[in-house]
């Protein structure tokens, strides 16, 4: 990995976009960078796909490869730590921006974040638990230590050093780190998660577009409905069905208090329901 040019001029920025994805998802790439130019293309911060060993080209985007065998967290932590800037704008390639960014609500965040020295800053949550008001701010909530998901791979803004802490030095994927993060919540002492806040608001316009390896509905007819056909050629969209079945165990993980969902997760395994916090529980 080539070390980066000018990072004085770098490090004024403060902040760095990087789009951690891997190869097998390359299918999404195109749609991925077209929408962020076409709706945040007059953004100032410098931008880095990170995947394995592939090198697509994308206007005003550096491309960032780290091995054909490097897994989540080392593309991460390799990202991470070749990268001047201390705050990083965290994106998944199957989140996509479905809407113009107002690059003054992303400034206010950064400053908020250097101001009071938060750790990190959630773009957008789509969780249905109400949780107390940041420093009775209108939009901005803490996160209860106790969230599943309330510290996740979504879209966010991280103080570089806490996200390398949380990441450690292993070679895993992704779903192990969301794992770790939820088991923090199950033995969570804090009431809230000092330093680490969401916004309500989605300021980036995140439409979340693909999830277990398929295209959500909505968000295919969300671009529809804007004139956009996103590329469904290489991998399905969810069957009403399966839909179905996406938002009602996610509705369940919600309403379920923290100490009632190990067992009732165990229960509804009978019934052909699968979560991942089972399904990697020696992770």
């Amino acid at each position: 990995m080539t070390d980066l040019k000018n990072l004085d001029e770098h490090k004024k920025k403060n902040m760095a976009i990087v789009v951690v994805s891997y190869d097998g998802y390359s299918d999404l790439w195109d749609d991925f960078f077209q929408l962020l130019n076409e709706n945040w293309g007059n953004r100032t911060y410098p931008t880095y796909l990170v995947n394995n060993t592939k090198q697509p080209n994308y206007t005003g985007v550096k491309v960032l490869n780290c091995g054909e065998n490097a897994q989540w967290s080392t593309r991460t932590r390799e990202a991470i730590k070749s990268i001047q800037e201390p705050y990083i704008c965290l994106l998944l390639e199957d989140y996509f921006i479905g809407a113009e960014v107002d690059n003054n609500q992303i400034k206010e965040a950064i400053n908020l974040m250097k101001k009071d020295k938060l750790k990190y800053y959630k773009l957008s949550t789509f969780s249905k638990i109400k949780t107390e008001k940041y420093k009775e701010s209108l939009h901005l909530h803490n996160i209860p230590g106790d969230l599943e998901y309330g510290v996740s791979l979504q879209a966010a803004i991280w103080d570089k050093e806490y996200l390398l802490k949380l990441i450690g030095d292993e070679d895993y994927n992704a779903w192990k780190f969301e794992i770790d993060r939820i088991r923090e919540t199950e033995r969570a002492k804090e009431e809230v998660l000092v330093g680490c806040v969401f916004d309500n608001r989605n300021i980036l316009n995140i439409c979340h577009g693909v999830a277990q390896g398929k295209y959500l509905p909505p968000a295919v007819k969300y671009f529809e409905k804007r004139g956009r056909l996103l590329n469904t050629n290489s991998r399905p969209v969810m069957t009403k069905k399966e839909y179905m079945y996406y938002c009602t165990k996610g509705t369940v993980s919600q309403i379920i208090p923290n100490k009632l969902k190990s067992g009732i997760k165990v229960f509804l395994k009978f019934f052909g329901f699968k979560f991942v916090s089972l399904d990697n529980k020696n992770m």
